[in-house]
């Protein structure tokens, strides 16, 4: 048996320093490795951090950029029409 280290949501948050909200933002986009064990959201330390290593979150803050990009640029055509 091996001897896996299991992260909370909350915990999953700290290990990556960022917001528990974008954590659940991920789950919700089904972007980041996590298993559902009963009504709690569990993430293997090994999975997240091969995850980052792969790019896996590069990926996500690239579409992010480009989404609120192309939303700046709607906002000026709106504003200059």
């Amino acid at each position: 048996m091996t001897n896996k280290a299991w992260l909370t949501v909350e915990q999953v948050a700290a290990h990556l320093n960022i917001a528990p909200i974008t954590v659940y933002r991920w789950i919700e986009g089904r972007k980041i490795p996590c298993h559902r064990v009963g009504h709690q959201w569990r993430f293997s330390v090994s999975e997240i951090d091969q995850w980052i290593l792969s790019g896996g979150a590069s990926d996500l803050k690239k579409k992010i950029s480009n989404t609120e990009g192309k939303n700046k640029k709607l906002q000026i055509k709106e504003v200059s029409i």
